[in-house]
């Protein structure tokens, strides 16, 4: 996979139209047309997820969900700190 460069310009924003993966922009070998709902013009060619987007979204899942100061979760792998913060939410 490689970085996607793709951009649209929507209401005065840009948006890039590649898939966010392992903290980066990645192109797909397919794409698909997506168009406004408003009016049916057509917006972009947008990435299409497939079997490779799929397997490095998994593994970037499965990478960021490992316990460790790398993955920014050191105490949430077994569900205490999300407890810890749904306790603290509802007081």
């Amino acid at each position: 996979m490689s970085l996607h460069r793709g951009t649209i310009a929507i209401a005065g924003t840009e948006v890039q139209t590649g898939h966010w993966i392992g903290g980066e922009r990645v192109e797909s070998a397919d794409t698909f047309s997506d168009f406004s709902p408003i009016d049916g013009t057509h917006l972009a060619e947008v990435a299409a997820g497939g079997r490779p987007e799929v397997d490095a979204a998994v593994a970037a899942a499965r990478h960021a969900s490992r316990p460790g100061p790398r993955s920014g979760r050191d105490d949430l792998g077994n569900g205490t700190g999300c407890r810890q913060i749904f306790a603290v939410a509802q007081a």
